[in-house]
């Protein structure tokens, strides 16, 4: 890190005549402004129409609304782990030490999002929310880049009701930011290749460098993007030198981790272990196909036509009509070689920065056909809102994303059973569950949103928490508990998602009384 920092230091000493001229003659800030006024032209009345406008406006107040039905679901396991052990600390121990659940952009928001309106749910999970609906706009501005308005409002309309964004704009990770910053990048290419503005130049490192801080790898996505600058303008030098700066900014950005845990906790942790290399293919074609089956979640099977028929749309024209899926191609592509060569599979999310592209792509396609039928200029405006509602209808009735999901296991019912057994936990008992999956960090956000005590006495009862049908026995033997060692088991209370018992603790069983209010209760995870 010194070797890297100091070199960095004298290309900027010898660099600094050439800095100062590029920094003092006003074309740099120039270049900088030109990109939102760009955007702030193409939606003027002028350019759009007040159908157009009209529709976009009612696309954006649909996602907002769409999010906030979910909002106040029960906390997920993991957003739950980072609020308790990264956000809530200290935040210079947030961004320092990471894990596979610390997304470090995602943790500084929630930091100060917690910080200043307190620490219920809503506070924890606005900053994934608002890059949520931003990223509604953001998608609209990256079609509309390589398209026009008509292919941005249908992309529009597919990102504010699909069910996998809608999920990742209340559930607080980072991949609602990763996605965000990913479109951002993707405008900023269009910017630059399409417009010809500086800017875009200037700003691509930036987005691209923030897009990794937010989810490590994004960065599949990121090299995607500069393989599709080198085949789009053959400028290797302009596009090698971008490629540099989000190098430098990216490694500035995650130096506090690199010099405190070092660089494998982030190419090493256990969701991004190798595959034995005879299996990594049969394994990648079974995500790949988990991965489809995901972005298709509560798709109507019309719309699914439909999005086919609108990518094959996209085929019957050549040249710059063809950008997101030449982009989306190239990210694809190196993504399956750089995975091939590392031997990973990563789990399915970590794909959800493409999506909005991909949706993206399909919109793009049906705007060409729609144009070929010469309709109306209403008629795009119309299609796009009757999909939005479709879809958002589609999500708000299959309830796919409620609080039964595999990223809430147990977490239904979590609330319930903290408030259900205060008595009991302010006698010394102490919680046991099956697993880290199944509850544990769910229970202690609770308890410290209600402001609970929980200090087990080793006298105290063991409250056993069970998924239904497991049984209190099996998990006492999942846990790691004999079953010798514990008295007589009673059933103390019956949950949705959860069966509560308690037993006496037998005299040989090991005792944590680690935990508290302020710092995220212990659960028993095994001895």
């Amino acid at each position: 890190m010194g070797a890297l920092l100091g070199a960095n230091a004298v290309s900027l000493i010898l660099l600094r005549n050439r800095l100062t001229e590029l920094l003092s003659v006003g074309h740099f800030w120039r270049d900088v402004a030109a990109v939102p006024r760009e955007f702030a032209t193409a939606i003027t009345l002028e350019r759009n129409g007040i159908v157009h406008l009209g529709a976009l406006a009612v696309i954006l107040l649909w996602t907002v609304w769409l999010r906030l039905q979910f909002i106040n679901e029960p906390i997920r396991k993991d957003e739950a782990y980072t609020f308790l052990y990264y956000a809530s600390r200290p935040i210079l121990l947030g961004i320092t030490y990471y894990t596979a659940n610390n997304h470090l952009l995602s943790t500084l928001l929630m930091h100060l999002s917690t910080s200043v309106f307190g620490e219920s749910l809503w506070a924890l999970r606005l900053p994934t929310l608002i890059s949520g609906i931003l990223l509604v706009p953001a998608t609209y501005a990256a079609i509309r880049v390589y398209h026009g308005k008509e292919a941005a409002l249908l992309a529009a309309a597919l990102v504010s009701a699909s069910s996998p964004l809608i999920e990742y704009s209340f559930n607080a990770r980072g991949y609602s930011l990763s996605a965000l910053l990913f479109a951002a990048m993707v405008v900023l290419a269009g910017i630059a290749t399409r417009r010809g503005m500086a800017g875009g130049w200037i700003l691509l490192p930036v987005s691209a460098a923030l897009a990794i801080y937010s989810v490590p790898t994004t960065v599949y996505g990121v090299c995607g993007v500069f393989l599709y600058l080198i085949l789009a303008t053959r400028a290797w030098r302009r596009v090698l030198y971008a490629g540099v700066q989000t190098g430098l900014l990216t490694l500035a950005l995650y130096t506090p981790v690199l010099a405190t845990v070092g660089l494998s906790a982030i190419t090493s942790n256990q969701w991004v272990a190798p595959v034995p290399g005879g299996l990594w293919l049969p394994t990648f074609a079974h995500e790949a196909q988990s991965l489809w089956n995901y972005w298709n979640m509560d798709l109507p099977s019309a719309v699914s036509v439909i999005l086919g028929v609108g990518c094959l749309g996209l085929l019957v024209r050549k040249g710059s009509l063809a950008a997101p899926l030449a982009i989306a191609l190239c990210v694809m592509t190196v993504s399956f070689v750089l995975l091939r060569a590392q031997r990973v599979v990563p789990p399915r999310r970590t794909w959800l920065f493409l999506l909005p592209i991909v949706l993206g792509c399909c919109a793009s396609g049906l705007s060409i056909l729609i144009g070929k039928l010469r309709a109306p200029g209403w008629v795009p405006a119309i299609f796009s809102l009757a999909l939005a509602a479709w879809m958002g209808l589609t999500v708000l009735t299959a309830k796919s994303l409620r609080h039964s999901t595999s990223e809430s296991v147990g977490g239904g019912s979590a609330e319930a059973v903290v408030l259900g057994m205060k008595e009991h936990l302010s006698h010394g008992d102490q919680f046991v569950c099956a697993g880290a999956d199944y509850f544990d960090s769910s229970l202690d956000y609770y308890m410290r949103l209600h402001r609970i005590p929980y200090h087990p006495s080793p006298n105290g009862h063991l409250l056993i928490v069970s998924p239904p049908g497991l049984g209190p026995e099996r998990t006492l033997e999942l846990a790691g508990i004999p079953r010798a060692e514990a008295g007589s088991i009673r059933p103390a209370a019956h949950y949705e998602e959860a069966d509560v018992s308690y037993c006496d603790r037998g005299s040989g069983l090991p005792f944590n009384p680690r935990g508290s209010p302020g710092m995220g209760a212990f659960t028993w995870v095994g001895r």
